[in-house]
């Protein structure tokens, strides 16, 4: 499957490419030739497939339950966790050294309670 998507991606491509798939590749010889007519296909297509595969990742595989207002505040880093489980996961680990009184100065988190 990948040998032929490559030999597509060579066949398709080499209008705009020269047959070049690695931009880096491609981008010294148009440095130097100065010659960028088509060399934007390097830089929207990574770019559009990487927007294309997140929504397909966040939106339809793994949809999350969170509003558009608390993602926005996430992604300001506003977001008040309070009553939001996920959002303090060492709460849900245990205690640590500290909470233990001991005085090593360095706090280590409890993965998994021992038996």
């Amino acid at each position: 499957m990948i040998g032929i998507s490559v030999a597509l991606g060579h066949l398709i491509g080499i209008y705009f490419t020269g047959c070049s798939m690695n931009p880096a590749r491609s981008f010294g010889p148009a440095v130097i030739v100065g010659k960028f007519a088509v060399h934007w296909i390097f830089w929207v297509g990574p770019l559009t497939g990487a927007i294309l595969a997140s929504l397909l990742y966040n939106f339809i595989l793994f949809p999350d339950q969170k509003t558009l207002a608390e993602r926005l505040a996430i992604f300001k880093g506003t977001w008040e966790a309070e009553g939001h489980p996920e959002a303090h996961p060492e709460a849900e680990a245990g205690p640590t050294r500290k909470e233990n009184g001991d005085s090593g100065g360095v706090e280590i988190t409890n993965l998994g309670q021992v038996a």
